[in-house]
């Protein structure tokens, strides 16, 4: 029988660490394999079509 993949759902808080690290120059696919999540959910995030608001949330805590 074949594994099942697990889908790792990213919450609000990953967004906005995910933000931080986009914010501070981390590269999208390094993001996606620390966090064990295809690339293309860090890109959703990046352009907030997931987790609105996530970015400006991080520019908070980085910057308050």
């Amino acid at each position: 029988m074949a594994k099942r993949r697990t889908t790792r759902i990213l919450t609000f808080a990953d967004a906005v660490n995910i933000q931080t690290l986009i914010i501070q120059g981390e590269m999208q696919h390094s993001i996606a394999a620390l966090y064990g999540v295809n690339q293309g959910r860090i890109s959703e995030i990046n352009t907030e079509k997931r987790h609105r608001g996530s970015h400006t949330e991080a520019l908070r805590r980085l910057f308050p």
